[in-house]
């Protein structure tokens, strides 16, 4: 007996029915039968009584006679507990030889039954996979993408690529990838091929056709506006432009033949310097004072311009490969080949003469036949009209 024990002296009937409130009385050790002949009070008190040594009396637990220590008190084992239906096993649990043996969860669909755990193959959640049935070992298999449907009888996530969006790509090990689509342009029209999973360019001649045409006439158009170089200032072809151009050639036109400057014939029969100029305003705020020579001279410059940036159009829509790319660089270019007069834009080494062309300044008026004058051709290509439908507008609007 350990020397910090006491001895603690306990009520055979109580402990017999499993309680522990039953202590009568405690010493420093065990009394022999000698110190009770001499102790009346104790031989009486501790007469039916079963002992535990202990710093502390017990206070837990369900106390047994020890079998092994006549007079002594243990405490029940869980086994003992079990057996009396004091205490129940917990799933996984059973007795073996005398002894709780813990049985491992196989997985955690698993549940007890009695003595064994049960998996119930039939009402596994998707994506759960037998791997070994009578050892109920289970893998989880991961959801590869939001399309993936479990198939039960193959243990596999299966994804039908016709559920799949524009742009989405099933890869090897089930997850998608997200292809994005390129932006649309003039020469492109995206559309994707769900065999390939690529993006391919659907876009038809017609459509390419369609676009080209669009853009030449846009060139053309801005080409037009932009004008061309007199006497080295930019002369733009705006509405504006034209009209104020034609308003000063007829105000000096007129104000010479009323002075007997000009005859019936439109000769000069005055120095030229004595003719009325004009400030007139180029691009830039530039200004030259001008004669109705001039304004005249101009006029012939922007109908072979004109002249020449319908040609161009014309000669540029004519092609069978349609270059989407062409810039208004190229479309101006493309115009001063049919014209001497210096295209806006244009640096002059590019300007090649070709034969039968009129030096600048000098020019034949296509609409002439038409009864259309110079500022009528250079009117009809700010309008985006051929000379034949300006000519009918006019006529349309003059009646």
């Amino acid at each position: 007996m350990s020397e910090n024990n006491i001895v603690y002296y306990y009520d055979k009937a109580g402990i017999q029915l499993g309680k522990l409130n039953c202590v009568v009385g405690q010493e420093d050790h065990v009394l022999t039968a000698e110190e009770l002949e001499k102790d009346s009070y104790k031989a009486s008190l501790y007469e039916n009584t079963l002992l535990w040594e202990g710093e502390e009396p017990l206070m837990a637990g369900y106390p047994l006679e020890d079998e092994n220590k006549p007079g002594y008190i243990r405490l029940a084992t869980r086994v003992e507990l079990v057996n009396m239906g004091l205490d129940k096993l917990h799933d996984g649990e059973v007795i073996q030889d005398g002894v709780i043996v813990t049985i491992e969860q196989p997985n955690i669909y698993a549940t007890w039954n009695i003595n064994h755990w049960v998996t119930d193959f039939d009402h596994l959640p998707d994506g759960v996979k037998v791997v070994d049935a009578d050892k109920q070992i289970l893998k989880l298999i991961p959801h590869p993408n939001s399309y993936a449907k479990w198939d039960k009888s193959k243990q596999v996530w299966e994804t039908n690529v016709n559920d799949l969006q524009d742009g989405e790509k099933l890869l090897p090990d089930g997850t998608i990838e997200t292809i994005d689509r390129p932006a649309n342009d003039k020469s492109h029209r995206w559309e994707w091929d769900r065999s390939k999973f690529v993006w391919v360019n659907a876009i038809t001649q017609e459509e390419l056709k369609e676009n080209y045409f669009g853009i030449v006439s846009i060139l053309k158009k801005q080409c037009v506006n932009e004008g061309f170089v007199y006497k080295g200032y930019q002369q733009k072809c705006r509405v504006l432009d034209i009209t104020w151009l034609q308003c000063r050639e007829k105000e000096t036109f007129e104000d010479a033949f009323r002075n007997n400057q000009i005859d019936n014939k439109h000769n000069l029969l005055v120095p030229r310097e004595q003719l009325k100029k004009v400030a007139w305003v180029f691009d830039h705020n530039e200004v030259l004072l001008l004669d109705f020579i001039d304004f005249h001279e101009m006029f012939g410059f922007g109908a072979s311009f004109t002249q020449a940036a319908y040609i161009a159009e014309e000669t540029l829509k004519s092609v069978k490969d349609f270059n989407i790319d062409i810039t208004i660089d190229d479309f101006k270019l493309a115009t001063q080949q049919f014209t001497t007069v210096p295209v806006f834009g244009v640096p002059q080494k590019q300007i090649v003469a070709k034969e039968g062309d009129l030096p600048a300044g000098h020019y034949e008026n296509p609409g002439h036949k038409l009864g259309l004058s110079g500022s009528d051709v250079a009117l009809a290509g700010h309008y985006n009209l051929s000379l034949e439908e300006y000519k009918e507008d006019k006529e349309t609007t003059s009646n």
